[in-house]
């Protein structure tokens, strides 16, 4: 999608204008949000990867 200003010919109207920035940030913001959701099952793998790591590797102590 190329970007439009109000300079350009191709836009007939504010509100077309306006619907095409709409538009724009509509999805800039979901592909945010789809980033910060991968952020969040990175961080929930690498926490119960550190924490099997650090169970597998206590020294088990069987009676006193």
């Amino acid at each position: 999608m190329s970007k439009f200003t109000p300079a350009n010919r191709e836009i007939e109207s504010t509100a077309e204008f306006e619907l095409i920035l709409l538009k724009e940030e509509y999805f800039f913001i979901q592909n945010t949000i789809e980033d910060y959701n991968r952020q969040i099952w990175v961080i929930k793998a690498l926490g119960i990867t550190g924490t099997g790591a650090a169970i597998a590797l206590t020294p088990k102590k069987f009676g006193r």
